[in-house]
């Protein structure tokens, strides 16, 4: 419908609506110019002019879904106009691409643990299990997997650790005098403690990038 087709009041009451409000837009005052636009509507429901001006706040609000809704509406009226066609192009777009963050935003929620936090994690479980055996476990969550390594990690080294420093010392050379000459059994369990460290901290690496068991294992 064009703007001839009203009477003579109507149409100079809706071109002053819609110039007030292309005014309050240039001055970015857009909700008194949305609310003039729609004041413009009500009194000429398919002028095209309204409706895309409408369209072009609706999009500078944020409301895509509207504005390509009325950017549609006003192409049906004027499918001529190339205006109106290359603002629905680009509301199509802009709605797929919010589309597609939403998606990746929810990738992202799904992931238990992100890239940072999986490395921060295997640090510091790294870190306490090279303070003592199990600590790793115990950061993530496996109390019993911890204990069993804890228990077994002191059992061996408190009674073989210092035999086994010692073994290795004579293997590299003479031992200093005074020194005791170490426990062959009580140096092979402390060598067994120390692989145990060591499977400790392996494990609490590989294990640290997962989320946490809800219960106890």
């Amino acid at each position: 419908m064009v703007m001839d087709q009203f009477a003579p009041q109507t149409q100079s009451r809706v071109e002053q609506l819609l110039r007030d409000a292309y005014l309050l837009r240039m001055r970015q005052q857009w909700g008194a110019a949305e609310e003039l636009c729609r004041q413009a509507l009500e009194l000429a429901p398919e002028d095209v002019q309204g409706l895309e001006l409408l369209g072009d706040l609706l999009t500078e609000k944020g409301s895509e879904a509207q504005a390509l809704e009325t950017y549609r509406k006003a192409f049906e009226l004027q499918p001529l106009k190339a205006s109106l066609e290359e603002k629905i192009a680009r509301a199509v777009l802009r709605k797929a691409e919010d589309e597609r963050e939403r998606l990746q935003a929810q990738l992202m929620l799904s992931k238990p643990v992100s890239g940072k936090q999986k490395k921060r994690n295997q640090t510091m479980a790294v870190l306490l299990s090279a303070i003592c055996p199990g600590g790793g476990q115990m950061l993530n969550g496996q109390y019993v997997k911890g204990g069993i390594f804890l228990g077994l990690g002191l059992l061996t080294l408190g009674f073989g650790g210092t035999h086994a420093f010692t073994m290795l010392l004579s293997m590299a050379g003479p031992l200093p005098p005074g020194s005791e000459e170490p426990n062959g059994m009580l140096a092979a369990l402390g060598m067994v403690g120390v692989m145990i460290w060591f499977a400790s901290l392996m494990d609490a690496a590989a294990q640290a990038g997962k989320a946490p068991p809800k219960g106890i294992e």
